[in-house]
């Protein structure tokens, strides 16, 4: 079995999606335009993957209502689990789920990024890639996430 950052390469590049892999440290300091992605299980044996801003904070009641669950039953994934559970580096957790199905949602403010930087299974890798790009291959939805 491939690694997950692979099989999220693969995905890219048989969906003809365009992207540009760097390395962390090479990364713009461009900070507003970097992605995070955190990783939740529901309770239902689901994943749900929000994408937000590097910075902004997730309002939980909101994400709740969104999946259909309590925000009790939010449960933020550990480090184990977006190793083993989602085949993802911790502090590379990518928008694209490469081993599990998991629903990707991101917050509106999102998609007024034309080119972001986010993860990409592994911790010291990015990925360069346009926000557009990203709602087509994942499927995500887009609601208001944050904390106004």
């Amino acid at each position: 079995m491939l690694p997950a950052h692979d099989r999220i390469l693969r995905q890219l590049l048989e969906q003809r999606v365009p992207y540009r892999l760097i390395h962390r440290d090479l990364a713009p300091q461009t900070r507003q335009l970097w992605l995070t992605t955190v990783a939740f299980h529901t309770g239902r044996g689901q994943w749900t993957l929000a994408v937000i801003r590097l910075g902004d904070t997730i309002d939980l009641d909101r994400l709740a209502r969104v999946v259909g669950v309590r925000p009790a039953d939010l449960s933020p994934a550990s480090a184990d689990d977006a190793r083993w559970a989602l085949g993802c580096d911790p502090e590379g957790l990518a928008p694209i789920a490469p081993v599990v199905r998991a629903r990707v949602i991101f917050d509106e403010a999102v998609t007024q990024i034309d080119i972001a930087w986010c993860g990409s299974g592994r911790d010291d890798r990015m990925l360069e890639i346009r926000v557009r790009d990203l709602l087509d291959l994942t499927g995500g939805r887009v609601v208001q996430l944050v904390k106004a």
